[in-house]
């Protein structure tokens, strides 16, 4: 029983050294921690206290209450409209529950190859909740060192490398069926399987 655990872990590891498996997860990974660099999570966890600051006419908790209003109707339009407009056009356009919100985590599922997705997912989320714990911590830091306007300026930076990031590395899956995504990632960037390939089992 050992043995064929280890021989399984270092079939893995051969399978991680191949294009059509890194390259998905590199992408999957690197979206969840951009996803976090926007600032999402800090912003909502000091929301309050930031419309505190704010000259805003309304008490801070009516601005929140708001805020995750409007959160929740962006992602049902999200959801609505992620099939027709496709995803990248959101990305790029979009604010974030209605792009790098929602979105994001549907491109992980479906780049992911199956073979390593249970894997590769849950290294995902612990770049995603890592990322979020670290950047909540040093939010406050910075907040109580320089006011809103540093980190406010890092986010804007980190959005603006989001959208380079979504132009140079992440596919259009809009319309693309499983075995297409993955003969992207097989072949360098062609989703039109011509010829017969090997399943991804046996690649």
């Amino acid at each position: 029983m050992q043995h064929s655990i280890d021989t399984q872990v270092r079939i893995t590891w051969a399978l991680l050294a191949k294009p059509i498996y890194y390259q998905p997860i590199l992408i999957s990974v690197v979206m969840r921690f951009l996803q976090q660099m926007t600032g999402i999570t800090p912003i909502l966890v000091y929301l309050e206290p930031i419309f505190a600051q704010s000259n805003v006419s309304l008490e801070p908790r009516f601005d929140a209450a708001i805020v995750g209003a409007v959160r929740l109707l962006s992602v049902v339009v999200a959801a609505s409209l992620m099939d027709k407009a496709g995803r990248k056009a959101l990305l790029y356009t979009s604010s974030y529950a209605m792009g790098w919100g929602p979105i994001t985590w549907l491109l992980m599922s479906e780049v992911l190859p199956l073979v390593t997705r249970g894997v590769a997912s849950g290294l995902c989320v612990t770049v995603s909740w890592l990322t979020a714990f670290g950047l909540t911590h040093a939010f406050t830091h910075l907040v109580d060192s320089y006011g809103l306007f540093v980190p406010y300026l890092i986010f804007t930076v980190v959005c603006v490398f989001c959208l380079l990031f979504n132009a140079v590395c992440i596919p259009e899956t809009r319309n693309r069926s499983l075995e297409e995504i993955e003969n992207y990632f097989r072949t360098g960037r062609t989703f039109t399987i011509r010829d017969s390939h090997p399943s991804v089992l046996s690649s």
